[in-house]
This record gives C-alpha cells, structure tokens and sequence, in this order.
C-alpha cells in the first residue's frame, strides 16, 4: 500500500525552469492545491510541509500558522518554496509582493474563480457592440449569456472595459 508521501508525490511535476513542484491533482476553487491526507482534504503545500518539514506549529489566532509561497504559485508543493508565517505575515507578504491592494477584492484575471481573461472580455465587448447576440459570444468564451449581460452592463469587468457600474 502506497504511503502518503508516495500517493503526494505521484500528483507533482517539478518544473525545471523555476524549481517549482506543480500540483497536479484535484485544486479548490482557491486555485491551491487539494490532498487528502489524515481523513480530510487539506491544502496540498501544507500536506507538503507536513510530509518533508514535519508538523506544523498550532499558532495564534483564527488562522494559526500560515504556510506561505516565496515563489508567489498557488499550486507549487516544493518545500523549498514554502515557510512558516502567521496570518499577519501573510497580508504583508500579499502586499509586498502586489497581489492585492489593501482593502479590496482580488478582481480580474486575479479572482480565484475568474474563467475568462482581460483579452476575452474586451474581445466580448466588441463583439456585442459589432452585433453579435450574447448568446452567440457566450458559447465561443464558454461562459453563460448572463456573464456576457454582467460584462456589457457594468456589473463584471468594469475596471477593464470602463463601463460604468449601475
């Protein structure tokens, strides 16, 4: 029977380039990797510090320890990559490194559960305004007839297609 090192280890491919080790297996809607390990799913580079660095220290707070990329890729498990911090580390991490301005939401291409580009969308806005229908445009960027109505009203993407919001 496959260890949980061995089960871990099957799901990376290092990436020569970087040095980073990808995840591939399951990712949450996060866009981190996911790992069941010790009867529940858990993020797949903390399953990774746990597997080659030992346990995690419990930590202070609501979010105990942290366990950060110095690389900046979501679904990279080299421990190497990864140190400890505490949530506070995190934020400051986050924002010295430009992922996030204080005080708002990931936006765009940033957002963890973004399908299209800031291409995609500026290619829908004209196409909608050369005359296609919304349902036709939809079905070539994969997305629903209402993503394209949010994108053209304002509601989504405005900071790209500087629509204003209603």
């Amino acid at each position: 029977m496959p260890t949980a090192l061995d089960r871990f280890m099957a799901k990376v491919q290092p990436e020569p380039n970087t040095g980073c080790w990808l995840w591939d297996g399951a990712l949450m809607n996060s866009g981190y990797g996911a790992f069941r390990f010790r009867g529940g799913t858990h993020t797949a580079h903390r399953v990774s510090w746990t597997l080659h660095r030992g346990e995690i220290p419990e930590g202070d707070g609501y979010h105990g320890t942290c366990v950060l990329h110095r690389c900046d890729v979501r679904c990279c498990v080299n421990p190497d990559h990864l140190f400890l911090g505490t949530n506070e580390d995190n934020v400051h991490d986050m924002f010295a490194k430009g992922r996030q301005s204080r005080g708002h939401h990931p936006r765009g291409e940033r957002h963890s559960q973004s399908r299209l580009t800031r291409g995609e969308v500026l290619q829908i806005v004209r196409r909608r305004r050369a005359g296609e229908t919304g349902v036709s445009v939809a079905k070539d960027f994969a997305v629903t007839p209402s993503a394209v109505g949010r994108i053209m009203t304002g509601r989504a993407w405005s900071h790209v297609t500087g629509i204003p919001k209603p």
